[in-house]
């Protein structure tokens, strides 16, 4: 994998501007602006992309850790309770526990107000 900095890149393309500026090539000086753009906009896109790879990344060891307590989703790892309609829509939203004395213990999703009795009591 290539792993040039922004910083090497710029001092790439200053180094050419210079060389182009001191040959006093207005043309070559624009074409190498043009280029420096390019290289910036293709530089973000790719650091986009390594971002979104990352993230999907973490999300597929996540799903493997992931276990099913009666409707919820759980992490072993962590203490959470994970809403199963919104895991469905390919998010992770903790729901929250709620202590309801019509009803009694429940967990709410804060996202979509899915709500459940609470998995751990009978």
């Amino acid at each position: 994998m290539l792993d040039i900095s922004y910083s090497d890149i710029r001092k790439m393309l200053l180094d050419a501007r210079e060389l182009a500026t001191g040959a006093k090539d207005i043309r070559l000086t624009g074409k190498l602006i043009d280029i420096q753009g390019v290289l910036y906009d293709l530089l973000e896109e790719n650091k986009e992309l390594k971002d979104k790879i990352k993230q999907l990344e973490n999300n597929k060891a996540l799903e493997k850790r992931l276990i099913k307590i009666r409707r919820f989703w759980k992490d072993p790892e962590r203490i959470y309770l994970y809403c199963p309609r919104c895991y469905a829509n390919g998010k992770l939203v903790a729901c929250d526990p709620i202590d309801n004395t019509i009803i009694g213990d429940v967990y709410e999703c804060p996202n979509c107000r899915f709500t459940s009795s609470n998995p751990y009591k009978r």
